[in-house]
Parts: structure tokens; C-alpha cells; sequence
């Protein structure tokens, strides 16, 4: 929960920049006496650690459903409400919020800042229990970003001496990872939904998109598409 919450992400950048603020302090005091081009070096390493953390442990969890999740972390009843309001305000965007757990959980607390607070209180305890049991009892997973970062990570990394590629390319590479991933989940939940049994839809889909000299075949495909889509 510390990760898809996004508490994690906060907790080790912050660390981080503590480091940066008062770590050697002590060091320091004790009579270290660091030269520029160290310091510079140390500083360099920090911001890449800074970055990194950012990358894995919070772009991807910024947004629904994981950032739902972090509404466990709320201990206070106006910090909740806060959070509350922030993701209703994306209620307003259609791509914005989940439509499985977030926009259903926020529409049973409608415009929650402008009531009671008792009422406040009563919805804070029943989301979080909601949330609570749904990440003890169902698989809530963060492996679709790691396999993402592990992809990018693959594309930048140097090997034979050589980068594979460069800044601009890796921003891309980062894009289309997410953009195929979401493809996919959207092409599988449509064929849950709509195609037929699976023996004939596996023999539909494997001659989408190809050529075959076979005019029986490419007629029978082209029945079957029709027949799903339009009877």
C-alpha cells in the first residue's frame, strides 16, 4: 500500500533531500573537509537518486486508482476531505479517473467538503474500509509499472560501450510503453466483452490483419467479423 499509495515515493525522496540539506553535517563537524569538484559529484549522484525515485515510485502513481489508495493514509478527517475534493475535481475529465473504483467511490460522496462534518467523518471511515478491504483481500499489484520502468530502463542502459539511446528517445520510449500497455488492457477487456467463444474468436483474430491467397478462408473471416459485430 506504501507504494501504490504513493506514502513510499514521499518518504525516500524526502530522505533524500534531507541528505542533501544537513547530511554531512556531521561529517563536517568532525573535520571532513570536502573539495568542489566532490561536492559537485555528490550532489550529482543525489539528484539522480532524487529523480529516480520520482520516476518509479511516483509518476505512475499520481493518478487513479493508486492515487485513490492513498486515501488510507489520511489520519485526519480535513486531510481526507482535501484528497477527497482534489480527486472529485477530476470527475470533470473523462480520461482522468477509473471508472471501476474511483468515479463510483466519488459520486456516492457528492461535493463531501460542503458537508457536515459529522457526515465528513461517517463517509472517512467507510472509504477508508472500503479501500482497506480491497487491498487486503483483492491482488493490488504495482507490476504494470514496473515492467514499464524495467522496459525503459532497458532501452537507455549502456551496453557494448554504447548508449542505446539518448534523453529524447527515452521520453518517447517512456510514452509509447504506457500507451501500449493501456492498448492492450482496453483490447482485452473489449474481447471479454464482446467477442464469441474463445476457439472461434483466437481464429478470428489470428488472421486479422494478414493476407492469404486462401479465398475461402478470407470469406469465412470476414462472415465471422460480420456476424459478430452486426447480428
Amino acid at each position: 500500500m506504501k507504494v501504490v499509495g504513493g506514502s513510499l515515493a514521499d518518504s525516500v525522496i524526502q530522505k533524500y533531500i534531507t541528505f542533501l540539506d544537513v547530511g554531512l553535517l556531521h561529517e563536517v563537524t568532525m573535520g571532513l573537509q570536502p573539495s568542489p569538484q566532490q561536492l559537485n559529484k555528490i550532489f550529482t549522484i543525489l539528484l539522480v537518486c532524487i529523480s529516480d525515485s520520482y520516476r518509479r515510485f511516483k509518476l505512475d502513481f499520481q493518478a487513479p486508482p493508486y492515487k485513490t489508495f492513498g486515501l488510507l493514509n489520511c489520519s485526519t478527517t480535513q486531510e481526507f476531505v482535501n484528497m477527497f475534493s482534489a480527486l472529485e475535481a477530476k470527475l470533470k475529465c473523462s480520461h482522468c479517473v477509473d471508472v471501476g473504483l474511483t468515479a463510483p467511490l466519488l459520486r456516492q460522496f457528492p461535493n463531501l467538503s460542503s458537508q457536515t462534518l459529522e457526515e465528513q467523518e461517517a463517509a472517512q471511515v467507510e472509504v477508508q474500509e472500503i479501500l482497506g478491504d480491497l487491498s487486503c483481500w483483492t491482488p493490488t499489484t504495482s507490476d504494470v509499472v514496473e515492467l514499464k520502468n524495467g522496459q525503459v530502463q532497458w532501452s537507455v542502459s549502456r551496453r557494448s560501450g554504447y548508449s542505446t539511446k539518448g534523453i529524447p528517445a527515452a521520453m518517447e520510449t517512456t510514452l509509447i510503453q504506457s500507451a501500449v500497455k493501456q492498448n492492450h488492457w482496453v483490447q482485452e477487456s473489449v474481447g471479454l466483452a464482446t467477442l464469441p467463444e474463445k476457439v472461434v474468436s483466437s481464429s478470428v483474430l489470428k488472421t486479422v490483419g494478414t493476407k492469404s491467397s486462401n479465398q475461402y478462408s478470407s470469406i469465412a473471416s470476414r462472415f465471422c467479423l460480420h456476424q459478430h459485430f452486426f447480428d
